[in-house]
């Protein structure tokens, strides 16, 4: 072997060697955890949900990664820079001390693999918060859907009223709930971060009080009534008169049929009519305990009447009056029935100053009556 051949085999080996080394070098820096960090803080700042797609991966495989939920994770990074820092912070301890391991932080670096068998591949793994729903009762029946996302958020290993899991993020959630009264539907702005396990209010009672369908139900009820005391009235207090009143409304108010019973002889003709009912909106309530729903109304109504005696002048016996109704639904009859009424003091000032009232006004009113010759009409 000559000597130039020689020195040709020493300088090529000595390049190899330079070039493996700047190779590992530059692959070296390319497999960087620092990178995979850098990279995430880009793809949050500039809304990069593909970029971020490929940075993370979940605790729980079943988190359902898409547009909607990057884009909740991010949205949320971007509002509560506080939340930011930290996962900042935490990072950058985690590449400090070269722990690559998961942490208690929503967000932590981890080794994913190797490639070449060499290099370490780096993700950012991110903890799943579930939904635990509060507020409703057992008879309620709850789906809860997000825009973007195949199916429905589906209950958390059968576990009643907990539901995920998802990546954190701030969504907009819109919850059915399905029970006795209906159907109601809520979108809800919910931060879920933090804990394994967020609180999500539902608040049916709200839900019902809200909704107009039933609100008419118990305005309507509640005037049913009020025309049945007319009826009531010139029917010689019979209290079938009242097609929706409870048994035990109708036990009490029974005591009138014994008392005009004991009249009616000196009785020649009853008159009542319904005329008109105004709502106090501000005092209309619907509460639900231990699976009951109630309600409670308050009307001034008016009626004109009159009542004439055997040998006397009719008199008139028109009035108004300050109703509070307590409706209660009856799950059977599948409607709202009135179970009991009070009668209180008020001043016409008072009515006429409700800020939130609703007017009834009965345009085809009936004048019902009861004379000696025959049964009410």
């Amino acid at each position: 072997m000559n000597r130039r051949l020689l020195i040709f085999g020493g300088g090529a080996t000595a390049l190899i060697i330079i070039t493996v080394i700047v190779v590992f070098i530059v692959l070296s820096n390319q497999y960087h955890p620092k990178n995979t960090v850098d990279a995430f803080n880009e793809a949050i700042e500039g809304k990069d949900v593909d970029s971020l797609k490929e940075l993370i991966v979940t605790d729980e495989k079943d988190a359902e990664i898409n547009e909607a939920s990057l884009s909740a994770f991010i949205n949320y990074l971007q509002a509560n820079n506080e939340s930011n820092q930290v996962i900042k912070k935490s990072l950058k301890k985690q590449l400090d001390n070269e722990d690559f391991t998961t942490s208690n932080e929503q967000v932590s670096l981890i080794e994913d693999g190797k490639t070449m068998g060499i290099f370490s591949n780096y993700k950012l793994k991110v903890k799943t918060v579930n939904l635990t729903i509060k507020g409703l009762d057992e008879d309620d029946q709850i789906s809860l859907t997000i825009d973007g996302f195949e199916d429905k958020l589906s209950e958390v290993d059968n576990e009643e009223d907990l539901y995920g899991p998802l990546l954190p993020g701030e969504y907009d959630i819109e919850a059915t709930i399905k029970n006795k009264l209906g159907t109601f539907d809520e979108e809800k702005k919910v931060d879920v971060w933090g804990n394994t396990d967020v609180s999500f209010l539902m608040d049916s009672e709200s839900l019902v009080r809200k909704n107009k369908n039933i609100q008419k139900d118990i305005i309507q009820a509640a005037n049913a009534f009020n025309e049945d005391m007319s009826v009531y009235v010139t029917s010689g207090f019979e209290v079938d008169s009242f097609v929706n009143a409870t048994e035990d409304l109708k036990d009490e108010l029974s005591a009138f049929d014994y008392n005009f019973d004991s009249i009616k002889d000196y009785v020649e003709k009853i008159e009542s009519e319904f005329l008109e009912a105004t709502i106090n909106m501000d005092e209309f309530d619907i509460t639900q305990f231990d699976g009951e729903w109630a309600a409670e109304v308050t009307m001034f109504v008016s009626y004109d009447e009159m009542i004439k005696l055997k040998e006397e002048d009719t008199e008139d016996l028109s009035y108004t009056e300050l109703r509070i109704l307590s409706l209660i639904f009856d799950k059977e009859s599948d409607r709202w029935m009135v179970d009991d009424y009070n009668i209180e003091p008020f001043h016409q000032d008072d009515i006429d100053n409700w800020e939130n009232k609703v007017e009834i006004d009965i345009d085809d009113s009936t004048n019902y009556e009861w004379s000696d010759e025959e049964s009410f009409i």
